[in-house]
């Protein structure tokens, strides 16, 4: 959900039907007011979404387009030198589960703290034959935390879900959160299926919800 920047200038003449002589008593009143909306790119807006510029993962598989919206895409890419006949890939394994850290970072530039979630993917969402979930388990998950330790190149698991409200991380007014997404392609055929998924997913800040539970940082 987008925070948009709406400014009330209290000006101009009011018109008041049905008034009671003599006293502060009405029945309607009618007042003309300026109001002035901004709309704010993806890194400019109060809830911001932006690249992580340390992050190989967000560098090669997350971007901001045209009109500076954030937007994900794991399939094809070119992002090393072919050597020995060897072409870039096309996309994950089949019947896997992949790990991406660190694709976007979120920051909190409004006044007030809050949760932060972003809604569960439902099976419409997905093409005709492939569900939300797979025995249990979502095909899209995102997560704040490492999945992997780059450093070593093994897993560590040191992450918590943010896929809805019951699941929202604290962000407080100033701070920054990362997170990455987990792809799950058990249970399907790649001759059949060039794509998991291709739909927008919603991301959300809500003042009103309680986060279920608070970043380390």
């Amino acid at each position: 959900m987008k925070r948009r920047t709406i400014l009330v200038a209290i000006g101009g003449s009011a018109a008041v039907g049905s008034g009671l002589a003599g006293t502060s008593a009405f029945s309607t009143v009618e007042a003309q007011r300026d109001v002035t909306i901004n709309v704010a790119g993806d890194s400019s807006a109060y809830l911001k979404f932006e690249t992580v510029s340390r992050s190989r993962n967000s560098k090669h598989f997350a971007s901001m387009d045209g009109d500076e919206t954030i937007g994900i895409d794991i399939s094809e890419h070119d992002a090393f030198d072919s050597k020995n006949g060897v072409e870039p890939g096309e996309g994950t394994n089949t019947s896997a589960l992949t790990w991406f850290d660190d694709l976007v970072q979120v920051c909190n530039q409004g006044l007030e703290d809050v949760a932060f979630f972003i809604k569960k993917p439902t099976d419409d969402d997905f093409p005709d034959g492939i569900d939300a979930q797979y025995q249990g388990t979502s095909r899209l998950m995102c997560y704040v935390g490492e999945a992997t330790d780059e450093t070593v190149g093994t897993n560590v698991l040191d992450i918590d879900p943010i896929m809805g409200k019951d699941s929202a991380v604290e962000l407080e007014v100033g701070k920054c959160i990362t997170f990455g997404l987990r792809v799950y392609t058990d249970g399907i055929d790649a001759t059949e299926y060039d794509q998991v998924f291709n739909e927008k997913v919603t991301l959300v800040g809500d003042v009103d919800e309680d986060p279920s539970f608070r970043p380390d940082n």
